[in-house]
């Protein structure tokens, strides 16, 4: 399911970071184990959500300090 969000989130334009670290942030809550390296489809949609979110911080369209669970990716 966490994977499935994730991707419809980075598939939206202009894509939500703000919500993306909410995402990740609400599935570290309830989830009590490494979430973020179960599956090989998540690991690629970690790692488009990395690539974006790198891109919106190097041309400026958002800082690293709003979304911390983005950054710490």
């Amino acid at each position: 399911m966490v994977c499935h969000l994730l991707e419809v989130a980075v598939d939206t334009m202009p894509c939500d970071f703000i919500a993306l670290d909410r995402l990740i942030a609400r599935a570290d809550e309830c989830l009590s184990f490494d979430w973020k390296g179960v599956a090989p489809e998540l690991e690629t949609a970690i790692a488009r959500v990395r690539l974006l979110f790198g891109h919106a911080v190097m041309r400026g369209v958002v800082e690293s300090g709003t979304c911390p669970r983005l950054a710490a990716l």
